[in-house]
């Protein structure tokens, strides 16, 4: 015969609550009850106090509201200190998923006076249709991004007052403790860092994953602290690099002009430690406007003299397959740089930018863009942060990517000119400065970095020797010009590409301006090829009329 689930629990809760009403709880309580406390820990596999707890708040459930401490100690009539020392049941059967637990919104000192508990509609349902007790979900997250989501909730939950500063770290250290199967959690419980610290990491992490690389430290603490004292205090660890999260180089300060927008960034190590424990952050980041993948790049072929397209089809080579793969660990294995350092430099115009790109796209290889231009900030000291971040930011994409991606440092004259005399020019001071960071990133790189640069006589001789591949963009002779025509307009006769090579000694960039303009007469004027035509835009396109030799 089917037992009677429903009829010996609902007695059972009934008896409970009627008996205890009043009570205080004295010693002996339990054993008056022990027949339904019994019954109620057979279909729940519970302990006597948690079974008190389930008759109690299912029993107190029934006004259609959920419960907190105050509502059972009004109803027992007893100290609340003897409810607070039930504290780990109620954690245990929210955990087992029996009780469904959330904040109030009461401001009581002790965070646990605030939690209203109610009996898991799943639960409820089954003794209401008389059957076992259901599978239950355990109160535990998913994935690592619902905690910090949890988390990120609570913090706005602060900022609008709706919990207090000791309810945040203490519903904060909670929700951790019962994450511990997440190894980021775990790792970070290991640090031993206290609770603010860690509210402050995660929720940094919590802003990368959203696409923001950093936070606002005033704002954190503000939201963090009630204290100002406290705030104030404990924003001079970070300024002062004696904060925990600073010394086990997990965060980095981005100062500014003002104390009080002080913003905080992940560091590569911290990076490197999330990747590890499974999340990674930079998987947005071929998205960005300044990384090009092989399909965005349009095929040219590429005309040189034989010196220059020995050297280029060698690091074509290498960077083909696995080539670079078996390389980087022959290297290794003989104490030698892994890194592959290219200077492609030459007069304007000869194809430097364009080698690049057809490089990576015969290779396969993304590209990673930095227009040095961009890395200067009118504020002094931040060219030397933007620089540093350009190196942290490829390695993070490195890692994520299936290939090694280029970091291509476009016209790249103004970083590695030779260096200054300081004295008292703050300029000269900070362009000094990039060029040291450059110099220490080249030496560790483990990369592919390629820059150009159309002023190489006056490079500073330390980066001379960091440079793996120097190869040099010349003048093409007479026959290269030749071919560059015929590859460019191939309806130009063999003679008509001699004419025009011998009279005209332009750039790749500047033919190309010659064809546009050739497909811009076409278009509007129509009518058959005119090589008079084609003689005449080139004549347009000389700006000192008396000398052509601009450089190719």
């Amino acid at each position: 015969m089917e037992p009677n689930y429903r009829q010996i629990l609902l007695d059972s809760f009934g008896k409970i609550y009627e008996e205890s009403k009043d009570c205080k709880l004295p010693i002996g309580h339990f054993e008056k009850l022990e027949a339904e406390l019994n019954s109620i820990s057979e279909y729940f596999n519970t302990s006597e106090t948690e079974s008190f707890i389930i008759a109690m708040i299912f029993a107190m459930n029934c006004n259609g509201s959920s419960v907190d401490m105050n509502d059972l100690r009004h109803h027992i009539h007893c100290s609340p200190m003897k409810l607070l020392g039930f504290k780990e049941d109620f954690d245990r059967l929210c955990n087992t998923g029996i009780l469904f637990k959330e904040k109030g919104r009461r401001h009581q000192n002790l965070n646990a006076t605030n939690e209203q508990y109610s009996i898991n509609p799943m639960v409820s349902d089954a003794i209401l249709q008389n059957l076992p007790l259901p599978q239950l979900k355990k109160d535990e997250m998913d994935s690592v991004a619902e905690l910090l989501e949890k988390l990120s909730e609570m913090l706005d939950q602060r900022s609008e007052r709706d919990i207090s500063s000791v309810e945040l770290h203490i519903s904060s250290s909670e929700l951790l403790h019962k994450s511990t199967h997440f190894p980021l959690v775990e790792r970070i419980l290991k640090m031993g860092l206290e609770i603010e610290n860690i509210i402050i990491f995660l929720s940094l992490v919590w802003k990368n994953l959203e696409g923001k690389e950093r936070l606002d430290l005033n704002y954190i603490t503000s939201t963090i602290f009630d204290s100002s004292v406290k705030r104030f205090k404990f924003m001079q660890g970070f300024i002062h690099s004696s904060n925990p999260l600073i010394q086990n180089g997990l965060i980095e300060i981005q100062e500014s002009n003002f104390y009080n927008d002080t913003e905080l960034t992940l560091s590569e190590n911290a990076k490197i430690m999330l990747e590890e424990c499974g999340l990674k952050l930079y998987l947005k980041i071929k998205k960005r406007e300044n990384v090009i993948s092989p399909e965005q790049i349009s095929d040219k072929k590429l005309i040189f003299n034989e010196g220059e397209m020995k050297q280029l089809e060698m690091l074509r080579g290498l960077l083909l397959g696995n080539k670079l793969d078996e390389m980087q660990e022959r290297l290794s294995a003989k104490g030698l740089p892994k890194g592959i350092n290219v200077l492609l430099h030459g007069a304007p115009g000869t194809g430097k930018t364009e080698t690049v790109l057809q490089m990576a796209k015969e290779t396969g290889r993304e590209i990673m863009k930095v227009e040095i231009s961009q890395s200067k900030s009118m504020w002094f000291g931040e060219s030397e942060k933007v620089i540093k971040r350009i190196f942290t930011d490829y390695k993070a994409f490195m890692k994520s990517s299936a290939i090694v991606p280029i970091l291509f440092f476009n016209e790249a004259d103004a970083i590695i000119s030779k260096r200054r005399n300081i004295g008292n020019s703050s300029v000269s001071q900070t362009e000094n400065a990039i060029q040291n960071i450059i110099l220490e990133e080249l030496e560790n790189f483990e990369g592919i970095l390629m820059a150009t640069t159309n002023l190489s006589n006056n490079m500073d001789s330390a980066f001379e020797r960091r440079f793996l591949f120097k190869v040099e963009f010349g003048k093409p002779d007479h026959i290269t010009k030749s071919k560059i025509w015929k590859l460019k307009m191939p309806i130009l006769s063999e003679l008509e590409c001699e004419t025009l090579s011998k009279n005209f000694d332009f750039s790749g960039a500047q033919i190309d301006n010659i064809l546009r303009k050739q497909e811009i007469f076409e278009i509007l004027y129509g009518g058959d090829f005119n090589f008079a035509l084609v003689q005449g835009f080139c004549e347009e396109e000389l700006l000192n009329k008396e000398s052509a030799k601009i450089g190719f």
